[in-house]
């Protein structure tokens, strides 16, 4: 274990090993403590440190299923989420299927007051969030 590693992440790496599981953890340095721990141990990890929050669409996945949940999950409270899905990593064979349905399904929804029955993205939470919201458009 790296020193100075807080409790905390002695703790979550020890879970961890003991388990044997992937573990997702949005803080670098926890994850780097639990990457450290593993790799001490030969034991696989999996450690999201704040990243663009990604999904895996494989080829056999039901792609409609696998659209409607990446759309949902994409713009779920208007894309303003800490664990909002901001990118679909899609096999190739699937790709121009999904791609399609997801487009569909995005121009498909409504954006209004959340109040209202049938509104499927509302508003922004602050201010500063339209600016945000073009400059992810920029990243995109």
């Amino acid at each position: 274990m790296a020193s100075g590693c807080d409790r905390a992440s002695r703790k979550l790496a020890l879970i961890v090993l003991a388990r044997g599981i992937q573990h997702h953890n949005r803080n670098r340095k926890k994850g780097c403590d639990v990457n450290e721990a593993c790799a001490r141990n030969l034991k696989r990890s999996v450690v999201e440190t704040g990243g663009r929050d990604a999904a895996l669409v494989l080829a056999d996945a039901p792609l409609e299923r696998a659209v409607r949940g990446v759309v949902w999950g994409a713009f779920a409270n208007a894309g303003q989420s800490g664990g909002n899905i901001e990118r679909a990593i899609v096999l190739e064979e699937v790709a121009n299927e999904f791609i399609a349905g997801a487009i569909a399904a995005t121009q498909a929804l409504r954006v209004g007051d959340p109040r209202e029955d049938g509104t499927d993205v509302g508003p922004l939470v602050a201010r500063d969030r339209p600016l945000v919201a073009i400059l992810w458009g920029r990243d995109a």
